[in-house]
């Protein structure tokens, strides 16, 4: 419970000990005046608890069956976190089109050319990052974005980070769902997407072009050799002999047809589209999660001007001027 008006007089001080010798001691009328700051925003802050608790009984006791019923069920519907939830769909359908090349990794013959080969879809010092496993990635961080979402939508933040939020348990959940879990995942998402878009940019498109020339070769057998030189000349190579070795591999294992050619052509497709769509998706639940994380960290501020609103307008309503000045 908070001072009571007589308290406050006797922690204030006389106005006898702040004068010395008809001057102001000016030290000791700061320090009054701060406790005496202090006393009043303590007494403010209680009767703004007790308002807040009262109003919230008020609340309880007027709602009938049917309305409790209707808003814990209003409850459940706003405490789900429909962005996150529709912007991990292009990461899910991107890493499903991308993961159509792991059934080609248990046949011997096919593992030199696996489209993630030929596009050189990979870091040189390290081939275990790859396109492959940044998607198996991606989909890992947009689920634990996913998750995080749900404690910090609607009432379940409502709950979990705002005023209401008393306790161990409370604060247990604040830190299995707080600020520091959304920074890890956030960064997360964000090594990821840069990571793919890199390898997106700076290997898979010119190794896209590449197999593409690669497959006209294939189609026009009289300029095969003419192409092995160009490309072994792009890649900086002093003979052409081993890039026409693995031009012809590549043409007798695929075709010289375009209705041979067309089922490697579909998996680059379905590659490429996948690659696309895995970065869409990391984008935009980076988006929703970065939304998250600011309500987040904004919830106890939007309880406090809720709560101070209230007060005011109680104040007002029963003939005083909380706030006014």
């Amino acid at each position: 419970m908070g001072r009571t008006y007589t308290d406050n007089l006797k922690t204030r001080g006389s106005m006898k000990s702040i004068f010395k010798d008809g001057s102001i001691d000016n030290s000791k009328l700061v320090l009054t005046q701060t406790q005496a700051h202090k006393d009043d925003l303590e007494k403010m802050e209680d009767l703004e608890h007790r308002y807040h608790i009262l109003e919230k009984a008020l609340k309880e006791d007027q709602k009938g069956v049917a309305e409790t019923v209707i808003l814990m069920a209003f409850d459940v519907v706003r405490s789900i976190p429909l962005s996150s939830i529709l912007a991990i769909l292009p990461t899910l359908a991107g890493a499903r089109l991308l993961m159509g090349e792991v059934k080609y990794l248990g046949k011997k013959s096919e593992r030199d050319f696996l489209v993630p080969v030929l596009l050189n879809a990979f870091f040189e010092r390290c081939p275990m990052i790859n396109t492959t496993t940044l998607s198996f990635a991606a989909v890992v961080a947009c689920g634990l974005a996913v998750a995080a979402a749900f404690p910090a939508t609607g009432a379940s933040r409502d709950y979990i980070f705002g005023h209401q939020a008393k306790g161990s348990c409370m604060w247990c959940l604040q830190m299995l769902a707080g600020p520091l879990v959304f920074t890890i995942v956030g960064a997360a998402l964000a090594v990821i997407f840069v990571g793919l878009f890199y390898l997106m940019v700076d290997r898979m498109l010119s190794g896209f072009a590449m197999v593409w020339i690669m497959e006209g070769a294939c189609l026009a057998e009289s300029s095969k050799a003419g192409v092995a030189e160009a490309l072994a000349y792009y890649m900086q190579q002093s003979n052409s002999a081993d890039m026409l070795s693995r031009l012809d591999k590549f043409c007798t294992h695929f075709g010289t047809t375009k209705e041979q050619l067309r089922p490697f052509d579909e998996r680059l497709s379905s590659f490429l589209t996948g690659a696309v769509l895995i970065v869409i998706g990391v984008v935009g639940q980076l988006s929703m999660h970065a939304t998250n994380y600011e309500k987040v960290m904004m919830q106890e501020d939007l309880d406090e001007e809720e709560e101070r609103e209230a007060i005011q307008a109680y104040f007002a309503h029963n003939g005083h001027h909380y706030g006014a000045a």
